[in-house]
Formats: C-alpha cells, sequence, structure tokens
C-alpha cells in the first residue's frame, strides 16, 4: 500500500499547486476512526489527492464521488450542482471538511462544499488515468469487522451468486436498495443506489463478480449490518464463464413487413468470449448466407462467420475476443420483419474458448410495429367538455374515438395516443399504448375514455355503457383507486412522473383540467395525434383546434401531417355536451377545419350524428351602466349577434351598438345609460348558432349597474387631481395595454371604454391569468394620483390597489384616438390609447419628440426595451401609443408624454433627408393697394431651423414669414407689409430662405425677386 501511495501521489503533484504541497495527506488519516467508531479529524479542513474511482452524476440524486490514493479512498460531496463535474480516472486535489454519515455503519467522507468551508474546492489536475486495479475481497471480509479498513476502496468481490433467486431488483427503484450475495463461504450486499441503471437491470448470469466502492449500509438500508459492495453501473457487475457477456441492437423504428438492416452489440463482462450465437427470432425471415453478416470492432478483429452452422434462423461467430471494454458488432442486411407487430427477442448464446454455449441473460428485443398508411385509422370524435347531471361542465366523461376506415382489421399493438399538454409540444408528450393483440376490425370504432366511471361524472354514468378503454397511469395511486375492471386499460408507455398528485392522463383541451398550449395563463390549443409506433415515426392521423382568443392563425403549422397553417378548427374547444364529430361520407382531407363539425349528440363507437339540434342559450350580465355581456353556450351566427336591432330592453333602455367576439360565443352590447338597480329585461331576436337554431326569445332579467364611468374618473380641479380622488370606484372597459407590457413584476395595464376615455389599472401583485388588447375589464379600485415620494412627479390618474374581472374576450372593439400632436399634451387625454404622427425635432435618451406643426409631444419608454435609436432627427414617425404625465410641480397641467407599447406601435413613414433649401412663389406683380398677397412655399431638410425672410436690394431686412422647425414642406404669405405693419414702397424685393444644419455650420440657402407694384388710377 505505501508503494501505490507514494505514486498517486507522485501523479496529483504533477499540476499540484507548490504552496499546497505541505496540505496534503493520506486518505487513511482521514479513514481513521476512534474508540467511538468516529473519524479522528472529524470537523477538520484537510487536502487529499487521488484517482476518482466514482465520477459525478453516477449517483444522480447528490453529487457523491469516490476518490482513491494508494492508502484508502473516501466519499467526497458537494452541494447540488456545484462545479467541477469529475470522471472517471480524473486526477483531484480535494479540500473539504471532513465528517461522517451514520447508516447502521458510519461512512467517512469529505464535505467539499463552501458552506463547510469557505476554502473547500475540488480541482481536476488531469484526465485519463488509468483506475487503480481494484483490490480483491471476499464476502466475509466485507461483512466482518474487517470490512472497515476496505471502505471507500475500489474492490472486486469474485465468483458470487444471488442468495434468494428473485431478490434482483428488475423494476426501477424508487429509493436504495440492497442485494445478498454469496460466494461458497458466506454472504454479503450489493449496495443498489436508486440513481444508477442497476435497478430495472437483467439479473446476471451466475457466477458473477462485482466491482464497485466498499461501504457500509445506505441509510435508508439501516437494518443491516456491516459493509457490502456499491458498483457504479450495471457493467460493474460481471458474469463468469459461458453465458455472460451483454448484448443490444442499434435498431431504429422497425416496422412489421419490411426489409431491414439491423446491427448487434456485443461486449464481454469477466473472461474471454471466443464464440456467439444469435438468433433469429420466429416472423423474421434471413437468407442465411454468410456474406449478409459483417463483422466489426476490436472484440472482432480475429473472428469469422461460421458458414456450417449459419442458416436462416442462426448465426454463428468463432474466434472472438470479448471481454470487458472490448466490444464487437454484428451487422445483419436484408433481414424481413415479421407481418404482425410486438417484441421479439434475438436469443444471444456465448462460450468461453473451448467451452459449451449458454444463452446469457438479458438478450436484446426488438419492437416491431405496425407501418399503417395515413388515414387508415381516423381520429372520428372528439368530446372533451361533458355535463353533470346537474349541467355543470366536467371533462370525466371525455372520450376520443377511433375509426377503422379500411376493409380489413388493423393490429394496434405498439400503437400510441397523445396530445399537446402545457408544453404547447406539437408532437405530444404523454404516450398513451392499446395493449398488445388489440385490434379494431373494418369499418368499427373504438371509444377511449378518460374514467370509464367515476361516481356520477364518468363515461358510463352518461352514456349508459362502458368505453373500449380508458387511461390508467398504474404509477398514481389515485388513479389506481379510480381503475374500473369493465374497461380494459391503455398504459402510460412514456415515463411516468411517480406522483400521485399529479395526473398524466390527456385532457384535452375544454375540459375542467384541460391541456394545451398556454397563452395568458389560459389552456388555448389543443393536438390529439395516432401514431403506429411509440417513437412517433409514423403519424396515422391527426387532429387540432385552436381558441380564436388566442390565436390568429395554427400553433402547429410546421409541424409533420397536421396540414396548412389555418386547417385547425377555429373556434375552440366543444362547448359543454358537445363533440366534435368527422363527417364519415367525406374523404379526409387532413384539415380539421373541413373534417369535422360541430355535433350537439355524442356518439361514441357509433357513427356520428352531425349537425346541432339544440336551440342556443343566452346569459346577460351588465358589465357598467352602458355596456352587457351577452354570453352563449355555443358558437352563433356573428352577423346576427352584430346587428344591434335584434335587441330589445324593457325597462327603458335601448341597444346602440353589438360586438361579437372572435370565438362567436360572447356579445357585448351598448346600450343608452343605465339607471343603476333599476330592473331590465333583454330580448333576444333573430339571433341563430351556426347551425341555423334561433336563441329562444325569452327576457334576460339584468340589474342596472352602479359602475362609474372612466370620464367620471378622469375629471379634474384645479390641481389636475381626479375629483374622485381617494374614492373606491368600479369602471368598465376594454385592454389596450395588457398587463406585462408596463412594469412586467406588477399589473400596471390600461383599459378604454367606448366612449374614448381611458385609465391606469395598477395593482403591486402579478395577475395569474392576465387579460389580452381587447379583453373587456371590470375593474374595482382606489382612485389615485400617482406622485413619485422622492420628486413630487407624476399626476397620472390610476385605479389602484384593483381588483380585475375579465368579463370578456377576444373583441375588436378599441380603436386608436388619432390626433395632432400638439393635441396629446392635455389632462382630459391622461390614459388614452392615440395616434399620431410627426417629425422627429429632437433626441434625448430614454425619449424623442415628434411634431407635426401643432406643437410637439414627447415619446417615452415606459419600462420597455424598445429601441429608440432607429430614429434620427428628421424622420416623420407614426406612434401609437398611451398618453402618461409626468409632471415635476402642481398645479399637475404638463409633463405629458406619449409612451408607445411595442416597437411595431412606431413606424417611419419617412426618412429624413439631407437635401438643400427650396423656395418658390407666384409669378405675379404684388399690389398692395388692392389687398393682394403672394404665396411662398419653400422646404428644407427636416428638423433644420429655417428662417424666411424678406430682403430690399440694399440687403436690409424687411419682413420675417416664418422662424422656427422645419417640418417639410410649408406655406406662407406675405402682404407687402414690413414687421411694424408698414406698406412698402414698389419695387423689387428679395425673399430668402435659410435652412441651418442641425450639425452646425453655415446651413443652405435659397432666393426669389418679388415685384411690388400699385394699381394706376
Amino acid at each position: 500500500m505505501e508503494k501505490g501511495w507514494a505514486f498517486i501521489v507522485a501523479l496529483a503533484l504533477v499540476a499540484m499547486p507548490l504552496a499546497a504541497l505541505g496540505d496534503v495527506i493520506p486518505i487513511s488519516d482521514v479513514n481513521a476512526d476512534d474508540e467511538m467508531g468516529a473519524p479522528v479529524l472529524g470537523g477538520e479542513t484537510v487536502t487529499v489527492a487521488g484517482i476518482v474511482t466514482v465520477g459525478t452524476g453516477t449517483l444522480a440524486a447528490n453529487t457523491d464521488i469516490f476518490v482513491q490514493d494508494g492508502t484508502g479512498g473516501v466519499n467526497v460531496t458537494q452541494s447540488f450542482g456545484a462545479s467541477p463535474v469529475v470522471a472517471l480516472g480524473d486526477s483531484v486535489l480535494v479540500t473539504g471538511v471532513v465528517g461522517s454519515l451514520a447508516g447502521s455503519g458510519t461512512r467517512t467522507l469529505i464535505k467539499a462544499s463552501t458552506s463547510a468551508d469557505p476554502a473547500a474546492r475540488i480541482t481536476i489536475l488531469s484526465s485519463g488515468n488509468p483506475l487503480p486495479a481494484p483490490v480483491v475481497v471476499t464476502p466475509r471480509g466485507l461483512a466482518s469487522e474487517s470490512g472497515e479498513e476496505f471502505e471507500g476502496l475500489y474492490v472486486v468481490v469474485h465468483g458470487v451468486s444471488i442468495w434468494h433467486a428473485d431478490a434482483w431488483p428488475e423494476d426501477l427503484c424508487s429509493e436504495d436498495q440492497s442485494v445478498r450475495v454469496a460466494d461458497s463461504d458466506t454472504t454479503c450486499r450489493i449496495w443498489f443506489d436508486a440513481d444508477t441503471d442497476l435497478c430495472g437491470s437483467p439479473a446476471p448470469h451466475e457466477p458473477f463478480d462485482v466491482v464497485g466502492v466498499a461501504v457500509p449500509p445506505p441509510r435508508d438500508q439501516a437494518g443491516w449490518s456491516g459493509h457490502g459492495v456499491l458498483p457504479p453501473t450495471r457493467a460493474h457487475v460481471r458474469s463468469r464463464g459461458s453465458g455472460s457477456g451483454f448484448a443490444g441492437t442499434e435498431a431504429a423504428t422497425v416496422y412489421a413487413g419490411q426489409t431491414i438492416g439491423l446491427t448487434v452489440s456485443l461486449e464481454g463482462e469477466t473472461d474471454v468470449l471466443g464464440r456467439v450465437e444469435v438468433g433469429i427470432p420466429d416472423g423474421w425471415t434471413f437468407s442465411g448466407e454468410p456474406s449478409h453478416v459483417t463483422l466489426s470492432g476490436a472484440a472482432f478483429a480475429t473472428a469469422r462467420v461460421v458458414p456450417d452452422s449459419t442458416s436462416a434462423t442462426l448465426i454463428t461467430v468463432a474466434d472472438a475476443g470479448l471481454t470487458v471494454g472490448v466490444e464487437g458488432t454484428i451487422a445483419i442486411a436484408n433481414l424481413g420483419t415479421p407481418a404482425s407487430a410486438g417484441p421479439s427477442v434475438f436469443a444471444v448464446s456465448t462460450a468461453l474458448v473451448g467451452g459449451e454455449l449458454a444463452p446469457i441473460g438479458a438478450p436484446p428485443v426488438v419492437d416491431v410495429w405496425t407501418l399503417a398508411a395515413s388515414g387508415a385509422v381516423l381520429i372520428n370524435e372528439i368530446y372533451s367538455n361533458g355535463a353533470t347531471s346537474s349541467g355543470q361542465a366536467n371533462d370525466s366523461s371525455e372520450f376520443i374515438e377511433l375509426r377503422n376506415t379500411t376493409a380489413a382489421p388493423i393490429d394496434l399493438t405498439g400503437w400510441v395516443l397523445t396530445d399537446m399538454d402545457n408544453s404547447g409540444s406539437c408532437s405530444g408528450s404523454n404516450l398513451w399504448g392499446f395493449p398488445d393483440g388489440t385490434t379494431i376490425g373494418a369499418g368499427e370504432y373504438l371509444a377511449i375514455a378518460k374514467d370509464a366511471k367515476i361516481l356520477s361524472k364518468g363515461f358510463q354514468p352518461r352514456f349508459g355503457f362502458y368505453p373500449d378503454f380508458e387511461l390508467l397511469d398504474e404509477d398514481n395511486s389515485i388513479e389506481r383507486l379510480f381503475d374500473n375492471s369493465n374497461a380494459p386499460n391503455m398504459l402510460l408507455v412514456s415515463a411516468a412522473d411517480g406522483d400521485d398528485n399529479t395526473t398524466q392522463e390527456m385532457m384535452y383541451l375544454g375540459g375542467d383540467a384541460s391541456t394545451g398550449a398556454v397563452v395568458a395563463g389560459v389552456a388555448s390549443y389543443e393536438v390529439i395525434l395516432l401514431y403506429s409506433d411509440p417513437e412517433l415515426a409514423n403519424l396515422v392521423d391527426a387532429v387540432e383546434y385552436r381558441n380564436p382568443l388566442f390565436w390568429d392563425a395554427d400553433a402547429c403549422a410546421g409541424a409533420p401531417g397536421l396540414g396548412g397553417p389555418n386547417d385547425a378548427w377555429a373556434l375552440g374547444a366543444p362547448p359543454v355536451d358537445y363533440s366534435l364529430g368527422r363527417d364519415e361520407a367525406a374523404a379526409d382531407t387532413d384539415s380539421s377545419a373541413d373534417d369535422f363539425v360541430l355535433c350537439s349528440e355524442a356518439t361514441p363507437g357509433a357513427a356520428n350524428v352531425l349537425g346541432d339540434a339544440v336551440p342556443p342559450v343566452a346569459s346577460v350580465e351588465p358589465a357598467s351602466g352602458s355596456l352587457l355581456v351577452l354570453a352563449y353556450n355555443e358558437p352563433v351566427d356573428a352577423a346576427d349577434v352584430s346587428n344591434a336591432n335584434n335587441y330589445a330592453i324593457d325597462g327603458g333602455a335601448t341597444v346602440r351598438q353589438a360586438w361579437v367576439s372572435a370565438d362567436r360565443m360572447t356579445a357585448v352590447l351598448r346600450t343608452s345609460p343605465q339607471t343603476p338597480e333599476s330592473l331590465y329585461a333583454l330580448t333576444i331576436t333573430g339571433v341563430h348558432d351556426l347551425a341555423g337554431n334561433p336563441v329562444a326569445a325569452e327576457p334576460l332579467p339584468f340589474e342596472g349597474s352602479d359602475a362609474v364611468t372612466i370620464a367620471e374618473v378622469q375629471a379634474f380641479d384645479e390641481t389636475g387631481y381626479s375629483t374622485l380622488r381617494g374614492e373606491q370606484v368600479t369602471v368598465a372597459g376594454f385592454t389596450t395595454v395588457p398587463p406585462g407590457v408596463f412594469q412586467p413584476d406588477r399589473t400596471s395595464m390600461f383599459v378604454q371604454d367606448t366612449d374614448g376615455w381611458g385609465i391606469n389599472l395598477y395593482s403591486p401583485n402579478v395577475m395569474g391569468v392576465p387579460p389580452r388588447f381587447g379583453d373587456l375589464l371590470r375593474a374595482t379600485g382606489t382612485v389615485e394620483e400617482y406622485v413619485s415620494a422622492s420628486n413630487n412627479a407624476g399626476a397620472t390618474t390610476e385605479i389602484a390597489q384593483v381588483s380585475i374581472d375579465i368579463l370578456a374576450r377576444g373583441f375588436d372593439v378599441v380603436r386608436p384616438i388619432v390626433i395632432p400632436t400638439g393635441d396629446v399634451g392635455r389632462e382630459e387625454r391622461e390614459g388614452q390609447y392615440v395616434r399620431t404622427s410627426g417629425i422627429v425635432v429632437r433626441l434625448d435618451g430614454f425619449a424623442y419628440y415628434i411634431d407635426d406643426g401643432s406643437g410637439s409631444i414627447q415619446v417615452y419608454q415606459n419600462f420597455t426595451d424598445l429601441d429608440f435609436s432607429v430614429f434620427a432627427i428628421g424622420d416623420s414617425v407614426e406612434v401609437t401609443g398611451l398618453v402618461l404625465q409626468y409632471d415635476y410641480s402642481a398645479p399637475y397641467f404638463s409633463g405629458y408624454e406619449l409612451a408607445p407599447r411595442y416597437q411595431s406601435d412606431m413606424v417611419i413613414l419617412e426618412a429624413h433627408y439631407a437635401g438643400s433649401a427650396t423656395i418658390d412663389g407666384e409669378a405675379k406683380v404684388l399690389d398692395i393697394d388692392a389687398g393682394e398677397t403672394v404665396e411662398i412655399t419653400y422646404n428644407a431638410p427636416k428638423a433644420s431651423h429655417v428662417t424666411v425672410r424678406v430682403y430690399d436690394l440694399k440687403g436690409r431686412g424687411i419682413a420675417t414669414l416664418f422662424d422656427g422647425t422645419s417640418l417639410g414642406p410649408s406655406r406662407s404669405t406675405w402682404d407687402g407689409r414690413d414687421d411694424e405693419g408698414r406698406k412698402v414702397p414698389p419695387g423689387v424685393y428679395i425673399c430668402h430662405v435659410l435652412a441651418s444644419a442641425r450639425a452646425g455650420g453655415d446651413g443652405t440657402t435659397e432666393a426669389i425677386p418679388i415685384v411690388v407694384g400699385r394699381s394706376l388710377d
């Protein structure tokens, strides 16, 4: 051991800083225990050097590694996510605090975490070094008290067998486990870290060797005493003799009835294996020609295919050299896959040189799936939004129905259904497979339900019979509790999350807990996909539908097999108790918008009953004293809904305008002013659903709202403050700036009503489900004037500490108010959504100023990252945004600014130009006495300073026609009088334009003559 220690230290010192040389101690000093079994150096900071025998991530639940020098080995821990990541064979320098982990025994460790000591660290000195040869130990030596001396060392136990034949954990482990192994003398334990690949692997062929680190029992195996071996991977458990070795295939997706090539990869375990046989499974076809078999890899460098032993069912390889870390591959060409789907086992046998062949314990398995033509089986009907006996929405009875469109049965073995979850994956996420042997008959249907029966809400209570299949996540105890034996289970074939509080069921968009692509906190897009293989390579059919309140076009337009950019069903999820059904008499077009219709009768397991025989139902709710929200239970005709003549109100109010939402399920009615708390009744006539069923003409009662108008909130006193300052109010308006655009860490948004008045809504809290542009909101809060506590600047009126209800979504009602630049900066404009255009006359960091000749307005970045550098003085720019105020002193009637929301709110209409000044005038003699004037037109580079003056022939200035900023082509008139208003004498005068350059200098000039005369009496 001393010689080994000297070698390891010498290796480590190659790259070690000289200042640290005296600090390195042998690992055996770290492992020394006192009389109580605790580390003698416990709590002390030490530095050791060694080779990594278990790298980062092998024990993935933490960052445990093991390091060994010539005197011993030790467990080293870091904080989760810490660096560096070390690999087998790295030479490292470790500084950390000595500690221990108590189980049945005590594991000594070094905590290389800065939380234990700021100086703690791991330094990689070199990589790719050979691992130390494992120390040979026996089960008795490990399990007895002498096992302490091996703790942390890289060891090997030779020739052991499993004590209980069924004890090997062939399923995945949720916690650390152990297996008792024995040689001819006694037993010891193999410890299984739950994060390695040992759990779920096949039991090794016996006898076998175990290579790993010697450790006492883990904490959750505290019922056992003595030390055992912790192998890092399944490859560290190595069988001996004939029948040992590992084999696997590198097959891509394999379908029934194909001719393919297949590669089998092999590796030895402990002994050298010289002979290999690979059996061709039943149902597969092979030529038996040795020329169709190719050998490669170091293990097959001198190997050969045995012609006399190779046949249509068997391939034999001799003179191989398979051993630990030495691999070989057998490439088989012209293999015919079986006619039906299912798993196929390629039986592999190995033999020692001169030994008898024996089958390996874990032969490779190739899954064969059905290669189905697109549309052979169609998604025929979707029912995602069922109703309980009380009529409330409930998704427990939801189902998806498949239909076989061919004249022959189709084997569904290996087929999967999946849907878009909240991640927005267009290829699906949770995969649900059909049990092996499932078929769908020619022209027949299959109904797959979420739940066969959950009390009164499931499929069976809703439809009176059990579905063909229901979904079951076997790892979820809640779902197992509701498993119904009357319906076979579709099984989760993608990875389970193991969490009883979550479900991986397919929950189609529209149900109580629907999933799908999320926008603004709302599931709003769904794709349902049917594949004939779990690798999602062969798409058989897909259906997609989108909520038009959130998606103007398809979210999955570019996804394979999902058609064009606008072929999703475009009116959202089926309404409560409706389904989307395919017109079975029509050809499949791969366009969900064309293939499906809304059906009021769901028919699982039978032909679809197309169309809607049920009249729509409406309900009404006041939003404000002049706005009503009319909600329908299904989409209705847009032209009918938008016709104000189709509504009548009893009680003294009239409907003036009507708008319909993008999904055609909501209308907003603008009425004459209602009286708060007065009773009214709305009657609807002439409104039909998409099938032509009329809405019942029954009066819908409602009470007049006590909401105030935004105009009342924005009314101001002599200081510029709202006259309702400090009062609690309720207002209604359409969103013009959604939350997150201004101040994304809180709710700061704007709404505007149909009379053009706008207001800021503010809360320090972020909304969980935020509104979008055009949504109708009702907001309640306290009227305040924002004034900065640090500089008394501000005075923007807002409704603060606001609570917000989204009454209706997806309206195209609010338009920006188009006004001159000089009209933006007024108190009554505050909070309005406006559009103006002008010339950029000034740049100022986070702002610029535009002017159309009526006065300038500041365009300001309001907590956004808009790029103002794209604008130059002289650009003609159109700006859309919100009018804000940041005034520095009372009374607050200045400091107005225009805040665009997005970069697209600012459009350059015409870029500035660098031309010269020009001037022109009427060709006439100016008769002053007749009251005539002469028109002068001039132009200059925009935003330059322009002076237009009239001079006499002696160069004296007579009259100034313009002195200011150029905003493009302009006109002035001269009446023949000087600046004092006196008539000039007849003669010739010069009209002169001077454009001063923005960057300084002389600028450019131009001039024209003007002749002044008088009429002869």
